[in-house]
Parts: C-alpha cells; structure tokens; sequence
C-alpha cells in the first residue's frame, strides 16, 4: 500500500532485437525507471499488442516463448529476480494479476533477457514490457 507520499508511475520498455544471440540486455536510458522502486512488471506478447509504439513488431510467439528475464538489485548486486519466464508476466493468461515483486532498485545495465532458442529471434522485432514503479512526491528514491 502507498503512503500519502509515494506515486506510482508506469513505463513502457522497448528492447528491440539487432542480432540472434543467446542473451540480450535491457537498454541503458532507463534512468527514470531507476531513480524508483519496482513494484511490478508486466511482459507483452505479439497476440496482446501487435506493435510497440516505435511501430516495431513485437516479438514472435516462438522466441516469447523461450525467453527468461533477470533484474539485477542496485543496492544487493544480486538478481532477485532470475530467468523468470515470459510467459509468466502475461497479465492476461494469469487470471488477470500482473507479476507483483518486492519493491526492487533495479539496475538495468545489468539486466537482461536470454532466449533459450536464438535462432528463434527475428531482427527489426522488439520484446515490451510495462514496468510500475513507485517514487515518493517529490521524485525522490525511496
């Protein structure tokens, strides 16, 4: 529950596919989403939403499928959150409940998505997702 201080904000992340590799991080303009905490996240799959709002494709069914992701922690260095189906963060065939995690720092440079087929992966596609995260009032970390 938030206090009379904390806000929730909502972030789309766009991580676009340049290449068919086993492991592809998140990209490094997040700073917004890092100067808050995690709440939850939700991932999208090309049968949800058919393009990003770059109007790139999102990533085949196939490649979805096989994919995990990981969050490092900024204040642990941990991944608290490790290879973590997609499939999992699909609010709608999870009765309806996005993925909820503990109120996390994450540290996107060290973050990624890693795909369990690469050959599944096609270049010009992009994975989405939709991060909440929370900030007090003033902007400010909690």
């Amino acid at each position: 529950m938030l206090s009379e201080l904390e806000v929730q904000y909502s972030e789309l992340i766009i991580v676009p596919v340049q290449s068919n590799v086993n492991k592809i991080t998140l990209p490094q303009n997040l700073e917004v989403i890092e100067g808050g905490r995690i709440i939850a996240i939700e991932a999208y799959s090309v049968t949800q939403q058919g393009t990003t709002p770059t109007l790139l494709p999102v990533v085949n069914v196939t490649a979805f499928n096989n994919s995990f992701l990981t969050i490092k922690n900024k204040e642990s260095g941990s991944e608290d959150y490790h290879q973590v189906p997609l499939t999992d963060l699909i609010r709608n065939q999870n009765s309806g409940i996005m993925e909820r995690i503990k109120s996390l720092k994450a540290d996107f440079s060290q973050s990624y998505i890693e795909i369990g087929n690469p050959a599944t992966l096609v270049i010009g596609e992009a994975y989405l997702f939709r991060v909440i995260y929370e900030k007090d009032a003033i902007g400010c970390p909690k």
